[in-house]
């Protein structure tokens, strides 16, 4: 769920990128730490590089929902909540489990790459989250009380113009009448 939404906002290729960025950068920080540390042990899967990319939909999406299935009962939450919820729970644990080396704490490398991450791309424009990211969120100015999608009122004598919308249905598909 959370590929989909990066990916909507960046597209495929740069989703890959992101993604294997979020890989790299995370195994750099275990390599090291692993160095100085504790030298043996291994880590496997994605987890870490899907905590980054929960990281990025917390701060470019936070208010959007998606769907879980809970065995009994499908609901909608926000990716804010099930973040907060899912990056509570590895602080957590790690904390319960003495601050040693464990997945907990590499799912927490990979929110603690993908978060600045999230916010330097959105800072330097790469993303546009139409006012609907985090900060805007959390500055109670998100959406259409964004500062950035207020309009300003037109001068006198100059025309305006209105957005045309266009449909993806083939006119030959509509009925008429």
């Amino acid at each position: 769920a959370f590929g989909l939404v990066v990916e909507g906002k960046v597209g495929h290729l740069a989703f890959i990128a992101i993604y294997l960025g979020i890989g790299v950068l995370y195994g750099t920080i275990l390599q090291l730490g692993a160095l100085y540390f504790e030298p043996e042990g291994t880590a496997l899967g994605a987890s870490a590089a899907i905590y980054g990319l929960m990281a990025l939909c917390i701060v470019w999406a936070p208010a959007n929902e998606f769907s879980v299935f809970t065995g009994r009962s499908i609901f909608q939450i926000p990716i804010f909540l099930f973040g907060a919820f899912y990056i509570g729970k590895e602080l957590l644990f790690f904390y319960l489990g003495d601050f040693r080396l464990s997945s907990e704490l590499l799912h927490i490398l990979g929110f603690v790459v993908g978060f600045p991450l999230g916010a330097m791309l959105l800072k330097r424009k790469m993303v546009d989250c139409e006012g609907w990211d985090l900060f805007s969120y959390m500055g109670g100015q998100s959406g259409k009380s964004s500062n950035k999608r207020k309009k300003t009122p037109a001068k006198a004598g100059t025309k305006t113009t209105s957005p045309v919308f266009t449909s993806s249905v083939p006119k030959s598909d509509v009925k008429q009448g």
